[in-house]
């Protein structure tokens, strides 16, 4: 099942297409055995997102219906958002720490023993609290634990998925670009406000904002390259790299943050300061990194770029 429009599929078509077919995916890997409760966290609010992303490019054309779906699968991602950002802290410090030289101190390696323990126990205690046991634990009630833990995702989901069909469309003609195009630019025009916010003050909730609306336009890039992939498959990649940059930037931040707390509660030995400093470092580069692609990527207007686009949709239709 691909996240793409088709070849000749309407606007209205592909949304609710798309929609069912990412819900079906989360139902099936929410369901399976073999799929751990992180991967399952992971894949959900992945879902999640990509769902939201379509309702934001169809939006102009069913503003009811994406108020309300929105909110939904808004909701939904964010009941994980915790246990997600707990595992990915865990990650994020080792990969800071593969890059310490040889010749660091021996306090800085003190430092990182220390958080990575006190992170530890902070996810062990979440997954406590929220029931989430790994498939090896032995608790003999972890059974009923899990399926209680994942009820109420599946009743969500599955709701979502009975309604689509009913998804009102308010464009009068459901196979015209119009009003994917205007989800397009705002979407787009949203994230060149974002980075110019984000250009003068790199601050942690900035640079976030920015990351949600680059990915989003990312989304759209992967929905709508088959109107001609050759022309949209470098902005698609240019605006993944992005994403994923910014995303690195977000993980550094989350852990600054933690972090800092462990500091200010006065958990971490005296080699604190450094690896902060190391991780302030790694934050930096990476910013760099994201406002240059970030000025390539965003070079062409909002409105030129959705005018392009609308070209590539009458060619590709004429073509099918």
């Amino acid at each position: 099942m691909s996240y793409r429009l088709k070849p000749g599929e309407t606007a209205a078509h592909m949304t609710r297409r798309v929609a069912k077919e990412q819900i079906r995916e989360a139902l099936l890997e929410i369901r399976s055995p073999e799929t751990d409760d992180a991967e399952k966290v992971h894949q959900l609010r992945k879902r999640c997102k990509k769902i939201r992303g379509l309702l934001r490019l169809a939006r102009p054309a069913m503003p009811k219906t994406y108020d309300r779906e929105n909110a939904r699968f808004r909701d939904l991602a964010r009941k994980f958002s915790e246990l997600r950002d707990a595992k990915t802290q865990l990650t994020t410090l080792d990969h800071i720490a593969s890059e310490f030289p040889s010749t660091d101190s021996t306090e800085l390696t003190e430092a990182y023993l220390q958080a990575r323990q006190l992170l530890q126990r902070e996810r062990a205690d979440l997954r406590e609290a929220r029931s989430l046991k790994n498939q090896d634990d032995r608790c003999r009630n972890s059974k009923s634990e899990l399926q209680s833990i994942w009820k109420d995702a599946k009743t969500e989901l599955q709701q979502a998925l009975d309604g689509i069909d009913n998804w009102k469309w308010r464009d009068g003609k459901p196979g015209s670009f119009e009003s994917l195009g205007e989800g397009l630019q705002k979407t787009l025009g949203r994230a060149h406000d974002a980075m110019r916010t984000a250009t003068e003050d790199p601050s942690t909730d900035h640079m976030h904002q920015w990351r949600k609306r680059v990915k989003y336009h990312w989304y759209h890039l992967r929905l709508l390259q088959p109107i001609w992939k050759q022309g949209l498959a470098g902005n698609r990649d240019d605006a993944k790299k992005l994403a994923e940059a910014l995303g690195d930037l977000h993980d550094v931040d989350v852990l600054g943050e933690t972090l800092r707390r462990f500091q200010k509660e006065n958990e971490l030995p005296s080699g604190a300061d450094q690896l902060i400093r190391r991780l302030d470092e790694r934050r930096n580069q990476l910013s760099r990194k994201a406002l240059r692609r970030g000025r390539r990527l965003f070079a062409e207007s909002p409105a030129a770029f959705s005018k392009r686009c609308r070209v590539y949709w009458k060619l590709a239709r004429n073509d099918a």
